[in-house]
This record gives C-alpha cells, sequence and structure tokens, in this order.
C-alpha cells in the first residue's frame, strides 16, 4: 500500500501543469499474465472555466 500512496501522491503535482485540478483517478490491475501484477494509476485534468 505504501507504493500505491506514492504514486497518488505523484499524480497530485502534475494537476499543476496546466490545470486546475485532478479528478477521477482512476486505480487498475489488469491481467496481464499468470503471476504478473500490473497496476495503472491515472486521473483526468480540468479547469475551472470563468464565465463573468
Amino acid at each position: 500500500m505504501v507504493q500505491l500512496a506514492a504514486i497518488i501522491q505523484h499524480i497530485s503535482p502534475r494537476d499543476k501543469k496546466g490545470y486546475d485540478g485532478v479528478r477521477g483517478v482512476k486505480i487498475s490491475h489488469p491481467t496481464v499474465m499468470d503471476g504478473g501484477v500490473e497496476v495503472v494509476v491515472y486521473g483526468n485534468g480540468f479547469r475551472v472555466r470563468n464565465e463573468e
């Protein structure tokens, strides 16, 4: 679980690169092969639209 927490913290600073935040973080573990482990973590960046 420690490594998963580090990955999520790694996503957080990326929201500063042109986005106002990240929402919809997804964590999946597809079956690659018997005995293999892969974890995919991604999120959708968003921008707040000013309608003044």
